[in-house]
């Protein structure tokens, strides 16, 4: 509920940097309302150049792993906006092989 409060905050201007590491304990929840929050503040509050996006990457690998499509959706949304060179390498076997999903 605060990170949805945060990001209000970034849509009118403010600095959120501060709430960063908040998004990342979202993401790792294994709640999906949760994890909808904490990917929509990964992917509003950070940039390519964020040092806390190398926090996310085990969650990333995590999720594109899980058996809900839901979370492998939110984890291939959030590499599509934010991935660096050192996370693709890292995350694209998992990548890959939702690209040659049928489900």
């Amino acid at each position: 509920r605060n990170v949805a409060k945060l990001l209000f905050m970034h849509m009118l201007g403010y600095p959120t940097h501060f709430g960063q590491l908040e998004c990342m304990k979202l993401v790792a929840s294994p709640h999906f309302p949760e994890k909808r929050i904490g990917y929509l503040g990964m992917m509003l509050l950070l940039s390519e150049q964020a040092d806390v996006l190398m926090l996310a990457t085990n969650s990333l690998k995590n999720d594109l792993n899980s058996d809900n499509r839901f979370i492998s959706g939110l984890a291939l949304c959030a590499i599509g906006n934010l991935a660096t060179a050192d996370m693709s390498r890292d995350l694209a076997p998992e990548v890959d092989k939702h690209l040659g999903s049928s489900k």
